[in-house]
């Protein structure tokens, strides 16, 4: 054999290797893969796990489908006993509603939010919502056959532009999320007490999806603390990552 053929034998043999590791390679991935659960299946032993340790939470907390939108703007930044004061003091002026919200000025709006926290804000963005709804919707709640992407790009148009629209974008998204599914205890977690919303007909994704909601709310109030975080004694501690001392 000459030089020739023997740096071709060379050559040859060396792509044949790779050849061999790189089935090695992609088998050992496949494997790996499949005995790596899914984001589905990680999620879902997440849930099954909350659930377990705390049960229902009994979410969304509201009387009607207004007042769960209300909430969603208002819980932002601040805890959930802040918009419980907000809401009662709605109920109680009977403007827990789009005809109530509607006939407030900006200033009485503001008043009657202001233990949510950034109150003006909150009242700007309640009454932009309402005002979306007069002009796409006959001033009636979104009805359930409306689809979500309609919804969301109408929503952004009726918005101002700049900071403030990027700003409510996120708050808009979260709340058509929840109205789409048609969204203290002595259990740990967030629970509430059952109520017209909380036990309404619903199918039985967007029932978990609800349960989840407050499940999660539940280990960040719970367990994720900033100051001093409570990993050891949380139900999803199985699932964190091994640290080495």
């Amino acid at each position: 054999m000459g030089a020739n053929g023997a740096i071709a034998a060379f050559e040859n043999r060396d792509v044949e290797i790779r050849k061999r590791h790189s089935r090695r390679v992609r088998l050992k991935l496949m494997m790996n893969a499949m005995r790596s659960p899914s984001q589905h299946e990680q999620v879902r032993s997440y849930y099954q796990a909350l659930f377990r340790a705390w049960g229902r939470q009994q979410w969304w907390p509201a009387r009607t489908r207004f007042e769960v939108i209300v909430g969603a703007y208002l819980t932002q930044n601040t805890a959930w006993t802040n918009v419980e004061i907000a809401l009662r003091r709605m109920r109680a002026a009977g403007v827990l509603n789009l005809k109530g919200v509607r006939s407030l000025s900006p200033s009485q709006l503001e008043s009657l939010i202001r233990s949510s926290g950034y109150f003006r804000q909150k009242a700007r963005r309640l009454k932009t919502f309402v005002a979306f709804l007069d002009t796409y919707y006959g001033g009636g709640i979104l009805p359930a056959s409306a689809a979500y992407e309609e919804i969301r790009q109408l929503f952004q148009t009726s918005l101002s532009t700049g900071a403030e629209a990027d700003a409510s974008r996120t708050e808009a998204n979260s709340r058509m999320n929840i109205n789409k599914l048609k969204l203290e205890s002595t259990v740990v977690g967030a629970s509430h007490r059952p109520s017209p919303m909380s036990t309404a007909k619903r199918s039985a994704l967007a029932q978990i999806y609800n349960e989840m909601h407050g499940l999660i709310v539940g280990v960040g109030k719970s367990y994720c603390l900033k100051s001093k975080p409570r990993c050891e004694q949380c139900p999803l501690q199985s699932f964190l990552p091994q640290t080495s001392i």
